[in-house]
């Protein structure tokens, strides 16, 4: 039985010929991917590609799946299509978001646009995927909430709000000598001197993340260099190393999902509104009316 995971990368193995070039558009590893292929070809009980040459070439077994692979394809579009047709009162749109920014919009998002938008369904779809172009260009959803801005030129970005950024770490004896820390948060956060921390160690998300980018040109923007950056996968990380000897960059939409305990310290640098923000991508032909209508949604329930 075919599953959404497997189309998508059998999809890409046949689009490019290759584990490399598929993984780093699945944004999965290359042992990781052909494990998940031999995998298949396990099940199926016959191989698929011929993977003696580069590109690869399909096997004469691999050639009649992929031809039934396309017809599945286009009977489930066609299916889907379908049911769609069956409801003409209500419109849809499909939403997808990336996972850490779901949890601070949905929650405040959906019940506004409902609200307002009693003619239309929204249909939410969890990919787990950071590549939202594909899922875009490839009819798989309408929206994608993101922080992310598109490359390809049929996309478009819609900004909703800044998500603004903070420096973070833990309380010390000499951090409570010298500041009023008694109504320090997010919302009351301090001026930082950065001087202060060049013998801590940085927790920076790697740079190909938009929080990643964001935090190093902060540091370059205020001609600070720490004497130690150690690179982590995710916010979560950072937050669960950080002691009194390091420090890491936070977001406020993180925060719904990140714990943070009492003696954290919230610190603000100049011109943090403008490195991030909130908004959503979609396709250049999408329904304007459908674009307008969640974007003053949106923009009321963040704000």
């Amino acid at each position: 039985m075919l599953d959404k995971k497997q189309i998508k990368y059998l999809s890409a193995l046949l689009k490019y010929g290759n584990v490399s070039k598929a993984s780093e558009v699945l944004f999965t590893s290359q042992p990781s991917l052909s494990r998940y292929l031999k995998s298949i070809e396990f099940d199926l009980g016959f191989k698929i590609f011929d993977r003696s040459t580069s590109p690869f070439k399909l096997t004469k077994k691999g050639e009649i799946y992929a031809k039934y692979l396309e017809k599945f394809l286009d009977l489930e579009l066609d299916m889907y299509n379908e049911i769609r047709n069956i409801d003409d009162k209500k419109e849809e749109i499909r939403i997808s978001s990336l996972p850490f920014l779901s949890s601070y919009v949905y929650p405040k998002f959906i019940p506004e646009f409902l609200n307002s938008n009693s003619n239309i369904n929204l249909v939410i779809s969890d990919y787990q995927e950071k590549n939202y172009e594909y899922l875009l260009l490839n009819n798989l959803v309408d929206i994608f909430i993101t922080n992310f801005r598109p490359k390809h030129k049929a996309l478009k970005y819609k900004l909703v709000k800044s998500d603004p950024i903070y420096i973070i770490c833990k309380k010390n004896k000499i951090m409570e000598s010298k500041y009023n820390l008694q109504h320090n948060s997010i919302d009351n956060p301090l001026n930082i001197n950065f001087d202060e921390f060049q013998d801590k160690t940085f927790y920076l998300l790697n740079l190909s993340e938009n929080v990643g980018a964001a935090s190093k040109m902060i540091l370059n923007q205020n001609n600070f260099f720490p004497k130690r950056i150690t690179y982590v996968p995710n916010i979560l990380s950072s937050v669960s190393m950080l002691d009194e000897n390091s420090a890491t960059f936070i977001t406020e939409s993180s925060l719904t999902y990140v714990h943070l305990k009492k003696d954290v310290i919230f610190f603000k640098t100049e011109n943090y509104n403008d490195f991030l923000s909130i908004g959503f991508i979609y396709h250049k032909d999408y329904n304007i009316e459908f674009v307008e209508s969640f974007y003053k949604s949106m923009k009321k329930a963040l704000f």
